[in-house]
């Protein structure tokens, strides 16, 4: 009897794992749209190619799209965003869409982010 009760524990909290990791995924998946882009490995992202900045820039627009990709650097998720109308997105807002965001790690050597 009590084998049978120590089994439907573990089959309940089975089901319920499922069902959690189920639903998380569902909510995730239902997240607004990212621009094209890639982040690379974790926690360093692309912080590798970035030794070139320019050539860094310019290879993704070509890549991804000229006007907006995602990247991430340093363990950093963000958007780049390029041209005339990312500029004009970005400075005719007066902060409204996004917020400027020092990074973490090394402030003296690092770009600053724009976060959403």
């Amino acid at each position: 009897m009590d084998i049978f009760f120590s089994y439907l524990i573990y089959f309940i909290l089975f089901f319920i794992s499922l069902a959690t990791i189920l639903l998380a995924s569902r909510l995730k998946s239902s997240s607004p749209k990212l621009p094209p882009g890639r982040k690379g490995w974790p926690v360093i992202g692309e912080s590798l190619e970035y030794g070139n900045p320019e050539r860094f820039i310019n290879e993704r627009m070509k890549k991804y799209s000229p006007d907006v990709f995602q990247t991430s650097l340093m363990g950093e998720n963000m958007a780049v965003m390029c041209g005339a109308s990312g500029n004009k997105f970005l400075f005719s807002n007066e902060g409204q869409a996004c917020f400027l965001m020092v990074a973490k790690h090394d402030e003296e050597d690092f770009v600053p982010s724009l976060s959403f």
